[in-house]
């Protein structure tokens, strides 16, 4: 264990123990609190004649030009030559149209149009030097870290990236999986998990299937071969569905096995030899049934199923509508997938019944969930 020591008001003091030896650096030490200040002087790098000239007044010309990102722009790329000798309107003075000289801002707002690490006012610097008639933008650093906030909440990789930008609510993602709300007040210090963390998007757990949706045809004939099996036998039943993206294009095969109430059992060796005759074809699922029973993964399914493809069973046979569940597995867990999302489905949708006259005995009721009274 550690023999470093943390005080409460530290927020090191939430990493565990054993993690502290993952931090690069070591716990930042209490320092005041900083203000807002405006871009500094950078005048002192380009030597004493710049920093006098820096100084100097902003007063351009015709012959006026601008040196950024290595080359050197005339000024009259961006006001015309009546403008940099009369000067341009003064919006500032609502009572009539006068006309003030060129000033720095007025080139950054041309100038952000063309090169948008201009377009904030607090990160640029116009320097003026009169002797060469020369405008040097400077683009100053921003605060490193990895962080989005506003004035009370912020979002961080670390805690260290907490401790150099700190707000009143922090939230933290830990190697637990979660993500913590860190408050820092006066009196004491709380670590919690968030219930909701602001700045960031709303996203939702789900799998998304990125091929086309397998054929009916498919699924109804595995289904058909399984019903075989299982009426007459009582036995489960295998088959793989491959992808070609090449020729855009499905196919189902039904390797060698060896099939049972209990369990089926697919020949490894003539698995290999589909792989290896068949480069180009891609496994996309693994598809078994589960006679009568329910389409529900066993125990012997769960260890089994562990691969990077999708996997599905197809149980209740005996029944008009069998039960089909598909699923994958992603490090130790599964997760449940939409059978609409994956098959195409043999039903008409909406569109198919297009403008055909729908019966006079079904009314749409409201949406509201207020009982019968809402259609009668």
């Amino acid at each position: 264990m550690s023999n470093e020591k943390f005080e409460q008001s530290d927020l090191f003091a939430f990493v565990d123990a054993a993690g502290i030896g993952s931090v690069p650096i070591n716990p930042p030490t209490n320092k005041p609190k900083g203000k807002v200040v405006n871009p500094p002087n950078t005048s002192k790098n380009v030597g004493s004649k710049a920093a006098k000239a820096e100084t100097e007044k902003f007063e351009v010309n015709v012959e006026t030009r601008i040196k950024y990102d290595g080359d050197h722009i005339a000024l009259t790329e961006y006001f015309t030559p009546q403008e940099i000798d009369e000067g341009i309107p003064d919006k500032d003075n609502e009572e009539s149209i006068t006309l003030r000289p060129i000033n720095a801002e007025d080139l950054r707002l041309r100038l952000m149009d063309e090169f948008g690490e201009m377009s904030e006012k607090e990160y640029v610097t116009m320097q003026f030097f009169k002797t060469p008639n020369l405008v040097i933008p400077i683009i100053h650093a921003r605060k490193k870290g990895n962080a989005a906030t506003d004035n009370r909440n912020g979002v961080y990789l670390s805690m260290y990236d907490a401790t150099q930008n700190r707000r009143r609510n922090m939230y933290i993602p830990s190697r637990d999986g979660n993500v913590y709300q860190v408050r820092q007040g006066s009196i004491y210090t709380v670590c919690r998990i968030a219930k909701v963390v602001p700045l960031v998007d709303s996203i939702r757990e789900g799998v998304t299937f990125n091929l086309p949706l397998i054929p009916w045809t498919f699924l109804h004939t595995f289904i058909s071969l399984a019903r075989h099996y299982a009426v007459k036998y009582c036995v489960e039943f295998y088959g793989e569905i491959h992808w070609n993206d090449t020729q855009k294009k499905y196919r189902i095969v039904y390797p060698k096995q060896i099939v049972t109430k209990g369990h089926v059992l697919p020949d490894k060796e003539h698995l290999s030899n589909i792989a290896s005759e068949s480069w180009e074809w891609e496994k996309v699922m693994e598809i078994h049934s589960h006679h009568f029973w329910d389409a529900k993964p066993s125990a012997q399914d769960d260890r089994s199923e562990t691969g990077n493809c999708l996997y599905a069973i197809v149980g209740k046979l005996d029944e008009i509508m069998p039960q089909v569940t598909c699923r994958i597995h992603i490090d130790g867990d599964f997760m449940d997938i939409k059978t609409t999302s994956i098959f195409e489905t043999p039903f008409p949708s909406l569109s198919v019944w297009g403008d055909n006259p729908l019966p006079d005995s079904v009314v749409i009721g409201s949406n509201q969930e207020s009982g019968i009274e809402d259609i009668l």
